[in-house]
């Protein structure tokens, strides 16, 4: 009955245009037409990059909940690690980012619509002081690193972070280098050899991150910002390497502190900070929730879909013209109609007896042809060419071929 519903509101829709025969499509249902298949169209295009976008914004904060870090040489192992912060702080409120906006130019020379975004989504992350395990270095190696330190090598001091989103559990990684100057390559090389005991490194960790929803790897928010901070090494005299001599060198206990602001403390891994920073969390999106979807993966499904169903409205519907193309359906419904009001009325003997027929008028195709007549998509008063099934019948009147109510 269903799709004798959709024919009868077709042919309604036929009688109300009142086309005649042998006239064009009127303009109206051409720009109709059109319009909504460009709308669809841009649907299936912009539906996946949608869904990934920060435009699809959920109204959930992500914050960050927990951060890594580690500051490594190239060629040598890591002079610094932490396993967590030491302070994660909640989302700050708008007058915070007031605050920063006024302090840092490149922050408030952000776009409008950015700087609208960020202030809702700050956070501030202060990591531990002192790196959390032992510098595995050996003595050659502490060497040959001193000696790199004195000569016109380039050294660089990579950073690599690691956000934890609170929300949605996804990972995000950053990453940042330094590359020394030859005053704290220098310095650094004295602290090595036990001259000094600490150095500056100016502008080593970005002051800003912004923190993606979606995961992967994201860069500094501004290239401008950076802390400085110092760099000392911590030792157990009793077990300490010692580069003026390789005899009697016992295995090492050297860790190296990573202080970030003023601090005049003798110990630091209790009384100052290290390295600090702001991170902006980005809300999370749809496309964040789609766990192991790439938004390739998001267009092969919408897209695979839409054709699957765009084939099967072609693909053999020669089997389905005797259906579609009825070109009245008032005697069928009265039938599905009076099989209805049978089963309402608990007539099961007379709604055996419709069912037989209505099975048989569906199996013969002269019986469905007798009771729907010939074809006929144009519905306007054409006295050259009225079918004869018109003129006698009772195609004109209610639910018939011609211009009554069918759609109901």
């Amino acid at each position: 009955n269903s799709t004798i519903y959709l024919v009868a509101c077709n042919l309604h829709f036929l009688q109300n245009e009142g086309r005649k025969k042998g006239q064009p499509q009127p303009l109206r249902r051409k720009w109709l037409t059109g319009v909504l298949g460009f709308l669809f169209l841009s649907f299936i295009v912009w539906f996946p990059l949608f869904m990934f976008s920060t435009g699809s914004m959920s109204n959930s904060d992500n914050p960050v909940s927990q951060v890594k870090m580690n500051i490594g040489l190239k060629r040598y192992p890591d002079i610094y690690h932490a396993e967590y912060e030491k302070t994660v702080s909640s989302i700050h409120p708008e007058s915070k980012w007031y605050e920063l906006e006024s302090q840092y130019t490149s922050i408030s020379n952000l776009a409008l619509t950015q700087r609208a975004e960020y202030r809702n989504e700050l956070q501030s992350i202060v990591m531990y002081p002192t790196s959390g395990d032992v510098w595995s270095i050996s003595p050659p190696a502490w060497q040959t690193l001193a000696q790199d330190m004195k000569g016109d090598n380039k050294i660089e001091l990579v950073l690599s972070y690691t956000f934890l989103l609170g929300l949605t559990g996804k990972e995000v990684f950053a990453s940042s280098v330094h590359e020394l100057t030859d005053t704290e390559k220098l310095n650094f090389a004295k602290v090595l050899d036990g001259n000094i005991t600490e150095f500056e490194v100016v502008d080593l960790v970005p002051a800003f991150f912004r923190v993606a929803s979606g995961g992967g790897i994201v860069t500094p928010l501004v290239d401008d910002v950076y802390t400085s901070c110092t760099l000392s090494m911590g030792t157990l005299e009793s077990n300490s390497s010692s580069t003026a001599s390789t005899e009697d060198t016992e295995y090492h206990t050297d860790w190296w502190n990573v202080v970030c602001g003023d601090c005049n403390s003798a110990d630091p891994a209790n009384d100052c900070e290290g390295p600090h920073f702001y991170t902006i969390s980005a809300k999370s999106t749809f496309g964040t929730y789609l766990e192991g979807y790439s938004i390739l993966g998001l267009y092969i499904l919408v897209i695979g879909t839409v054709a699957g169903y765009v084939r099967g409205g072609f693909v053999n519907s020669q089997v389905s013209i005797w259906m579609n193309d009825l070109p009245r359906v008032d005697v069928i419904r009265e039938l599905l109609t009076q099989l209805y009001l049978s089963r309402l009325h608990g007539d099961l003997v007379l709604e055996e007896e419709i069912y037989r027929e209505i099975i048989d008028i569906y199996r013969q195709p002269h019986e469905m042809f007798a009771r729907t007549g010939i074809y006929k998509h144009w519905f306007a008063e054409d006295e050259d060419d009225i079918d004869e099934q018109e003129r006698e019948g009772d195609g004109g009147g209610e639910g018939g071929g011609g211009r009554g109510r069918v759609c109901k």
